[in-house]
């Protein structure tokens, strides 16, 4: 599942639906260097193997995580975006994961 706030957590499908939305907003900006702060809230279900179309809407497949983070962007280098992010799940049997990453989340 491609969804901040996971982990390490691999949960097997045949199927996933994903929806992702993100706010960013400069906190610090100065030549080549900015520094973003954001606000994001990621959702997703998956079927089941074997399952049908219904397991999408199955609550133990479905899984919300808003959570926050920080960009930090180096202009000089192709816009280079270095992310440090952290998801609270708020679904039943949810976790808590920070996500490091380099680029883009989605």
């Amino acid at each position: 599942m491609n969804i901040r706030g996971v982990g390490n957590t691999i949960d097997r499908g045949t199927a996933a639906i994903v929806l992702n939305t993100e706010f960013r907003y400069t906190l610090y900006e100065k030549d080549w260097f900015v520094l973003q702060g954001n606000a994001f809230v990621d959702g997703g279900s998956w079927r089941n193997p074997g399952g049908d179309f219904g397991d999408f809407s199955d609550d133990q497949n479905l899984r919300v995580y808003p959570g926050g983070g920080l960009r930090f962007i180096h202009k000089r280098i192709f816009n280079t975006v270095f992310r440090i992010d952290y998801g609270y799940g708020i679904t039943p049997d949810a976790t808590n994961g920070f996500v490091i990453g380099i680029g883009q989340y989605f």
